[in-house]
């Protein structure tokens, strides 16, 4: 079978470059292991911090692409909205990032030092990122629910979020619209060979040949790009959340401690997360890491104390050993090309990924 692009890998990655690829004229499968956005895209947060914006970081870096997604969210949203009639969630909600802990703010990290009136208080303002300076007073005029022992932070009023699994149903549904040819439960076995060249991709359901082959893997990539004698190795780091539910919202914003958070959503669910574990593909959650979590919660939102998470979960972030994401096509295989390793960013950097694949495909500019 024959179409213009193979995507292999049906999470927020993939169906991002299958959309973008629908729309630009192209004929597109997306062939996935299991149901389509049920790993890392699923799993995580859906948190949009505000990036680094005075900042001149190197080009494919983390805070570069979150620089170029930044500006993408709301128009994707509004676009999926009218073509699917599927919300997403996406909404500028805020976040507050307390004091006292290394925080990662789109993937660079950094120790903020309280009080504000010294020197280097405020990276926020160097990195050109809008934040106010809360003392603890400010603080829980704006938090009541966090725990009188805090002693403040900053509120971020740019950052956002969406409901994952909102998004990855607009997304499908959106790829669905534009004629992508949508095969779950196809896993990929690896590749034909005609001498040195690639010729087809096998895959639990037969061969695919294509044009161009993108491969938007997570955290599965290293085997496929390793029989291409591409060195790039990424890493499955195990994140477990838990989900509570309140009959009134404990906040709308996302509240980052370190690389800990809470996501407040404005039915009154409230997402704790997330460990971050070198387990390898074991998915399954812990006694010991949802305990772990719980005393966060408790210690950091009083009010969690005494209640039962409603569901509990864990996905694999694809964490890139060499520290940026691989966006681009393969040294000596041009027609294939790879979009991974994306860590706990995937879902923030998923627009600009897809419309880099985009313009690398078709020699068009990035709109």
């Amino acid at each position: 079978m024959s179409r213009g692009v193979v995507v292999v890998g049906g999470g927020v990655v993939g169906l991002s470059i299958a959309r973008e690829l629908g729309i630009a004229g192209l004929g597109v499968t997306v062939v996935d292991r299991q149901e389509l956005g049920r790993e890392a895209s699923w799993a995580g947060a859906g948190m949009i911090p505000p990036p680094p914006v005075l900042s001149t970081p190197p080009p494919g870096s983390f805070a570069d692409l979150a620089i170029r997604a930044q500006p993408l969210w709301q128009p994707l949203s509004e676009e999926l909205l009218g073509s699917t009639g599927i919300d997403n969630g996406f909404r500028r909600s805020g976040a507050i990032v307390l004091d006292g802990a290394a925080v990662s703010t789109s993937a660079i990290t950094f120790r903020q030092n309280p009080p504000a009136d010294t020197g280097d208080a405020n990276r926020f303002a160097e990195l050109g990122i809008c934040a106010e300076r809360l003392d603890a007073a400010a603080l829980h005029a704006v938090e009541p629910g966090l725990a009188p022992r805090l002693t403040g932070g900053w509120l971020l009023p740019d950052a956002a979020q969406v409901r994952n699994p909102w998004h990855l149903r607009a997304l499908v549904a959106d790829c669905e619209r534009l004629g992508v040819e949508l095969r779950p439960h196809q896993a990929v076995i690896g590749w034909e060979r005609a001498g040195s060249s690639v010729t087809a991709l096998r895959t639990t359901a037969g061969r695919l040949v294509a044009d161009h082959y993108v491969l938007a893997t997570g955290a599965w990539t290293t085997p496929l790009v390793q029989e291409l004698g591409l060195e790039f190795e990424v890493t499955p780091v195990r994140g477990q959340i838990l989900l509570y539910r309140t009959p009134e919202p404990l906040t709308r914003r996302f509240i980052e401690c370190g690389s800990r958070y809470f996501v407040g959503r404005d039915d009154g669910h409230l997402l704790v997360g997330s460990t971050e574990e070198l387990v390898g593909f074991d998915r399954t959650t812990t006694g010991a890491g949802c305990e772990n979590l719980r005393r966060f919660a408790e210690e950091i939102m009083p009010e969690v104390a005494g209640l039962e998470p409603v569901a509990k979960w864990s996905g694999l972030r694809p964490w890139a050993t060499c520290g940026t994401p691989w966006i681009g096509p393969i040294p000596g295989n041009d027609h294939i090309w790879l979009a991974a390793g994306h860590f706990r960013a995937g879902l923030q950097l998923s627009p600009i990924t897809a419309k880099i694949i985009r313009a690398g495909l078709t020699g068009q500019s990035i709109d």
